[in-house]
C-alpha cells in the first residue's frame, strides 16, 4: 500500500478530530463537539504510537487483539483501525479491521459519538483498500506488460541474431560460389589449352609422318 497515501488519510482524519474538538462552540457541529471528547482519547492514541517501531506495533495490535478476543473491549476495534490507517499496516490487517468496523457498527452497545467515529474510519479504511486494490490491478497490469515487452525484446533480438547469422552463411556461399565458379573458369581453360596443344601435337604428327612417307624409296 502507497505509504504517502495512508499517512495523508491518517493525519487527515486526526486534523479532522482536531478541528471539529476546537469548534466545539459552533452548535451545528455534531461530531466530536465536546473538548473532552472521548474521540480526543483516540486521537492521542493515535499520535503516541504513530513513531513506533514495526515491529512494537505489531506487539500492540496483537495486544490489541487479546483484548478485544478475550475482555470483549469495544474500543479495540478502535484502535485497530487507528493501527490499520499507519504505513507500515498490511493489507490483511485493513481488511480485518473494515470487517470488525462493520460488526461493531452493527450493535447497538457504542454510544453515537463512537459510532460516528466508527463510520468515519470505516469509510477511510474502504477507501485506501480500494485505492491498494486499483493500485495493484495497476501494478499487475504493468508488470504484465513489462514481461511482454520483455519477451517481445527477446524475440526480436533472437530474430535479429537468426537474420545476422543467415546473412553471414550467405555471405559465405556467395563467397565459396565465386570461388567455386572462378576454379572452373580455370579448369575450363586448363582443358582448353591442354585441347588445343594436343591438337598441336597431332599436326607435328601428322607432318612428321608424311616427311618420312616423302623421305622413304620408292619401290
Amino acid at each position: 500500500m502507497n505509504t504517502s497515501v495512508r499517512r495523508l488519510m491518517g493525519i487527515g482524519i486526526c486534523l479532522l478530530v482536531t478541528l471539529t474538538v476546537s469548534a466545539s462552540e459552533q452548535p451545528q457541529i455534531t461530531l466530536f463537539e465536546k473538548s473532552n471528547s472521548q474521540i480526543t482519547t483516540f486521537l492521542q492514541y493515535f499520535y503516541r504510537v504513530k513513531s513506533l517501531d514495526p515491529k512494537k506495533l505489531y506487539e500492540l495490535s496483537k495486544q490489541e487483539e487479546d483484548a478485544l478476543l478475550n475482555r470483549k473491549e469495544s474500543d479495540s476495534v478502535l484502535r485497530l483501525a487507528l493501527l490499520a490507517l499507519l504505513p507500515d499496516a498490511k493489507f490483511e490487517t485493513t481488511s480485518c479491521a473494515i470487517d470488525l468496523l462493520q460488526s461493531y457498527l452493527h450493535e447497538n452497545s457504542a454510544d453515537e459519538e463512537k459510532r460516528q467515529f466508527a463510520a468515519l474510519l470505516l469509510h477511510t479504511l474502504a477507501q485506501l483498500q480500494h485505492q491498494t486494490l486499483n493500485q495493484n490491478i495497476t501494478q499487475k497490469k504493468l508488470n504484465t506488460t513489462l514481461q511482454e515487452h520483455d519477451e517481445l525484446t527477446a524475440r526480436y533480438q533472437q530474430t535479429k541474431t537468426q537474420l545476422e547469422h543467415a546473412w553471414a552463411e550467405r555471405r559465405k556461399q556467395r563467397m565459396h560460389n565465386k570461388k567455386a565458379k572462378q576454379a572452373l573458369l580455370q579448369e575450363q581453360r586448363t582443358v582448353a589449352n591442354l585441347r588445343k596443344q594436343i591438337e598441336q601435337l597431332k599436326g607435328i604428327e601428322k607432318k612428321l609422318d608424311q616427311r618420312k612417307k616423302d623421305m622413304s624409296p620408292s619401290t
